[in-house]
């Protein structure tokens, strides 16, 4: 399994690349946004315009991956690559709103959950991938700090 890692703080990013390679992880480590961004657009992208949850299988879409890179896209000023995934997004969307995980059923995560059983996506809906997606519709980033009142 491999694994991006983007922090700008050095001694994190050396610190979380570390433990990760421990654990067993390839790591690619990006040093800010804007490295990783670039990174995320050149290898990890499933079709044009949608992402897969990780390199072990890049057959179907994670929705909710997709969302994070449309938010992504909203923040840093580019708002019509962000309009681009999330037409992929809303052409899944159930009659109720919701966002299913996966395009597919079964789409690999590369995780296991147990020892020998892997982690899939299916396409249900999804509580996280509709979250992300009304995130990135309205171009609100929940980690960053409230400015003062």
């Amino acid at each position: 399994m491999r694994v991006l890692v983007i922090e700008d703080y050095a001694p994190l990013l050396r610190s979380l690349c570390q433990g990760l390679q421990e654990a067993g992880f390839a790591v690619d480590a990006a040093a800010d946004g804007e490295e990783g961004l670039a990174f995320a657009e050149q290898n990890l992208r499933a079709e044009p315009n949608a992402f897969p949850f990780s390199n072990v299988d890049q057959t179907g879409i994670w929705y909710e991956g997709t969302a994070h890179m449309a938010l992504v896209y909203r923040l840093t000023g580019q708002s019509a690559r962000a309009e681009e995934l999330l037409q992929v997004i809303r052409s899944a969307r159930y009659p109720s709103g919701a966002i299913p995980a996966a395009s597919k059923d079964g789409l690999r995560t590369g995780f296991n959950v147990f020892e020998r059983v892997e982690w899939h996506l299916f396409r249900r809906a999804h509580t996280g991938a509709t979250a992300w997606t009304i995130l990135a519709e309205r171009g609100f980033n929940p980690f960053a700090t409230a400015p003062a009142q």
